[in-house]
């Protein structure tokens, strides 16, 4: 899947979807990077009430940008600075 073409990220988007509903999962590890697929993860988990661990490098060295998108993910994560 391309996941750079609006199709590919619907797809991906998708194909997650479908492997959450099969495998029943409590709790999935998203390694940060894009943000279509980091918010995508977020809702498609929320979706089957499973349990998300998010993992960002420099979190405090962030841009106004990446701050917005910690506000949008705020409602299905739990955040600790400290780390």
């Amino acid at each position: 899947v391309d996941r750079r073409s609006l199709k590919g990220k619907i797809e991906y988007a998708y194909r997650l979807y479908k492997f959450l509903k099969k495998h029943k999962y409590d709790i999935v590890h998203i390694n940060s990077g894009a943000f279509f697929f980091t918010f995508s993860c977020a809702l498609i988990c929320k979706l089957f009430d499973v349990k998300i661990v998010v993992h960002s490098h420099n979190t405090p060295n962030i841009l106004k940008f990446k701050r917005i998108i910690i506000k949008l993910l705020n409602p299905f994560v739990s955040t600790n600075p400290a780390l």
